[in-house]
């Protein structure tokens, strides 16, 4: 808060990545929750919760958090081995949003050699299916800057969520823009191409409420008004929107 953030961010369980720690456990309490979420509300910022394991997730959605991020259900099997019904029940009637974290490498989990559904695609989209059914609001989201996922692999991180989820196209395109931007309290920035709000769009050679595929390779991308040319080239031209509206 001293710092300006604009969010807190909170590791409520502990990490799949993160030393001396065990991602279904639990590193708060309720009361611990409650007291972060407080401080936060008082300097007028939200709060961001990591949560993997289902205690976890449970105390960060009574402490009244804003976000949680990954909601894995974990157990002690892993992913997706301790799901509660209730609990869900409970994400879905409060404010939150959940930010399931699905990446570009989740793709290559849901079926093995053999072209079987792995152990973990079932679990995790049972996850993410059953939330999706009680009303759970999402945020498409890829967890980037851990080892291995990159922020320009969003796309294929949708593609993913979307095969998990079982989300339609147009949902998932939603909690990757208009409602990300209403869970980050910046939809009067951003988040829809309005007047009045910034200029940040792609330009596709295709519908991508039929393939989400069509995101991988835009034919150009507009942030904040400046048009970039095949903007995964390093050093890409660039233009300002002016001119490609004319």
């Amino acid at each position: 808060i001293e710092a300006d953030s604009d969010w807190i961010k909170v590791m409520a369980t502990g990490g799949v990545i993160t030393p001396r720690s065990r991602a279904r456990d639990s590193q708060f309490d309720l009361s611990g929750l409650n007291r972060v979420v407080e401080a936060a509300s008082r300097a007028g910022r939200s709060v961001a919760a990591h949560c993997h394991g289902t205690q976890g997730i449970a105390d960060a959605v009574r402490s009244g958090v804003r976000t949680i991020e990954h909601a894995s259900f974990a157990g002690e099997d892993g992913f997706g081995t301790l799901i509660d019904d209730s609990l869900i029940d409970e994400m879905a009637k409060s404010e939150l949003w959940v930010s399931p974290t699905v990446n570009a490498g989740w793709s290559r989990r849901i079926e093995n050699d053999k072209g079987e559904s792995t152990k973990f695609f079932d679990r995790m989209s049972s996850c993410l299916r059953l939330q999706r059914d009680r009303g759970v609001r999402f945020i498409a989201s890829t967890d980037a800057g851990i080892p291995g996922v990159r922020h320009v692999d969003l796309p294929l991180g949708l593609l993913a969520f979307e095969r998990y989820a079982g989300l339609r196209p147009v949902d998932v395109l939603r909690a990757a823009t208009s409602e990300a931007a209403i869970a980050l309290g910046i939809a009067d920035e951003t988040g829809r191409i309005e007047p009045g709000l910034s200029a940040d769009f792609l330009v596709l050679e295709s519908d991508p409420l039929l393939d989400l595929n069509v995101l991988r390779d835009p034919e150009i991308v507009v942030f904040r008004g400046r048009c970039f040319d095949r903007w995964l080239t390093e050093g890409a031209p660039s233009r300002s929107f002016d001119k490609f509206a004319e």
